[in-house]
């Protein structure tokens, strides 16, 4: 497992230049997936880091770019919508990073699971300026869970400040309707598989 780990860190590291989501920013992507079959979170997902990709190129990594992508995804309802400015005495770990990306509402299996992919994905780049962070999951009645967090790290008077908006939401899909309206619009979209700045786990539910 281990090694595994390892081949595939190696292998993000060589896709830096390839990476469209990597700057002084950088933006991931995260999903829940089964491993039986592929998700319709991993489905969203490609679908949203597709358009986003086709933004002009000084626009890819902007927050509002991702906002107003991933705000198109139909059938949004807000759960919630944080603004907080942390300040640290040093850069913030990825450890720090990875765990304001997640959304308090996902599953503690799918917490874990998503919190320590994007630590391994974050420990791979450099020093950001600002870190875009979309993240989608299940709650446990089937519904999909959205978690958008953009960073921006500024440094003042030697003090490292982190604002961190975080927008959650919440798309009814065990609703017939609302899920045929997502297949719809994001059900030929196949997964990122092994992109540098998607990560998708897949952990065994008791």
């Amino acid at each position: 497992m281990k090694t595994q780990l390892g081949i595939k860190l190696f292998r993000k590291i060589k896709e830096y230049l390839m990476n469209p989501f990597l700057r002084s920013s950088a933006g991931i992507f995260a999903a829940i997936g089964f491993e039986t079959e592929t998700t319709i979170a991993e489905r969203i997902i490609a679908g949203i880091a597709k358009k986003i990709a086709e933004s002009e190129n000084e626009k890819v990594i902007h927050p509002d770019t991702w906002i107003n992508t991933v705000g198109k995804i139909p059938r949004q309802v807000l759960d919630s919508q944080n603004n907080n400015r942390m300040d640290f005495p040093q850069h913030p770990t990825p450890s720090e990073l990875a765990n304001k990306c997640i959304s308090s509402r996902f599953r503690q299996m799918s917490t874990a699971n998503l919190t320590n992919g994007i630590e391994s994905l974050i420990n791979t780049l450099p020093t950001l300026q600002s870190l875009n962070c979309l993240s989608i999951s299940f709650s446990n009645s089937g519904d999909l869970l959205i978690s958008l967090a953009t960073f921006a790290v500024n440094t003042v008077n030697k003090t490292i400040s982190v604002q961190l908006d975080l927008k959650e939401t919440i798309v009814n899909y065990s609703n017939p309707q609302v899920a045929q309206d997502i297949d719809r619009l994001f059900g030929s979209y196949q997964p990122l598989q092994d992109k540098p700045y998607y990560v998708s786990v897949k952990p065994s539910y008791d």
